[in-house]
C-alpha cells in the first residue's frame, strides 16, 4: 500500500541517506557536508510503500525576486525515485501532492533545476532561467583570482547582491547564507584593477557565476574549464535551461516570464 505524506525526516533518517546516495553521484564529501548542515532546512515529503520509503523530494522555502517584488516560493530539490520503482508515476504524484500542500499554504511557486527539464511538463513546470556552456580561456589582462575562505562570507554576499541589483528576477540570500556557503563550495574570488569584482564557486556538481563574461575571460586561473555561465551574465543565446517554475497562484503572472535573460536564480538549499 502507498502513501504520500511529509515524511518525519528523524523517523526516516537512514533511508533518505540511502535513496539519495544511490540516485546522485555527488562527492562524499559534499553529501557529508549537506546532512550536517544543510538538511536541517529543508522539509522531506515522500511516497511510502509498505512503510518503505521509495520516492522523495526535498523542499526549502525561498525568496524570490521578480520586478522588485518578493514572493514567497518553495525550491525543489534531490527528487528521486527508488530504482526498481521508476516508471510507476511516483514522483508525477509526489508533486502534485507536494504543490497542493504549498498552494493551500499561499506559496507563489514551486522551482526546480532539472536534470531532465522534459520530465516536468507534466506537472505544469515551464522553463524560466537559462544558461550556455563556455570555456573560460586565458587573454592576457590583469585580472587576477584567490581561493575564498570562511572570512569571506561578508564580502561574497556584497558580490551577490551588487550583482544583482539589476536583474528582473534573482533569490533574495542572507548572510547566515553565505556563511554556510562558503564552507561547502570551491570559491574563485575575481579582482581586476586589485577590486574584487565577482566570483565563481563550484560544489563539485554544479558551478555559481557571479561575474561579468569579460572579467571571467581575462582569469589566468580558469584557462580550459567548461562551466555553466548564466545567460544573463554571458549574453549568448540560451541553449540550456537551468531552472523551471510552477506558479501556484496568480500572483505570480505569465508575463513575469517573458524576459528570461536578465534572470539569475541560485540552485542551493
Amino acid at each position: 500500500m502507498k502513501k504520500i505524506l511529509e515524511i518525519d525526516k528523524n523517523q526516516y533518517l537512514d533511508e533518505i541517506k540511502a535513496l539519495h546516495a544511490s540516485r546522485f553521484s555527488e562527492p562524499e564529501g559534499f553529501r557529508n557536508f549537506f546532512f550536517a548542515n544543510c538538511f536541517k532546512q529543508v522539509r522531506v515529503f515522500g511516497v511510502l510503500e509498505d512503510e518503505k520509503l521509495i520516492c522523495m523530494a526535498f523542499a526549502q522555502s525561498k525568496k524570490l525576486i521578480f520586478n522588485r517584488e518578493i514572493f514567497n516560493c518553495q525550491l525543489l530539490s534531490y527528487i528521486c525515485t527508488a530504482e526498481n520503482k521508476t516508471r510507476q508515476k511516483n514522483a508525477f504524484n509526489l508533486i502534485e501532492h507536494v504543490k497542493e500542500i504549498f498552494k493551500s499554504q499561499n506559496c507563489a511557486a514551486l522551482y526546480l533545476c532539472p536534470v531532465l527539464p522534459q520530465v516536468y511538463n507534466a506537472n505544469g513546470f515551464v522553463p524560466f532561467c537559462f544558461e550556455r556552456e563556455i570555456v573560460l580561456r586565458y587573454r592576457g589582462g590583469d585580472a587576477k583570482s584567490r581561493k575564498a575562505g570562511e572570512k569571506d562570507a561578508a564580502l561574497i554576499f556584497n558580490l551577490y547582491n551588487d550583482f544583482m541589483g539589476d536583474k528582473n528576477g534573482f533569490a533574495l540570500r542572507d548572510e547566515a547564507f553565505f556563511d554556510v556557503f562558503v564552507q561547502s563550495q570551491d570559491i574563485d574570488l575575481i579582482y581586476q584593477d586589485d577590486k574584487c569584482c565577482g566570483y565563481i564557486a563550484f560544489d563539485g556538481y554544479y558551478f555559481e557565476v557571479c561575474a561579468r563574461i569579460r572579467d571571467l575571460e581575462s582569469v589566468k586561473a580558469f584557462d580550459g574549464r567548461t562551466i555553466s555561465v548564466p545567460a544573463a551574465v554571458s549574453g549568448r543565446q540560451d541553449i540550456i535551461v537551468s531552472q523551471m517554475i510552477a506558479p501556484l497562484n496568480s500572483s505570480l503572472e505569465p508575463h513575469f516570464f517573458i524576459d528570461k535573460s536578465n534572470i539569475n536564480f541560485d540552485r542551493y538549499w
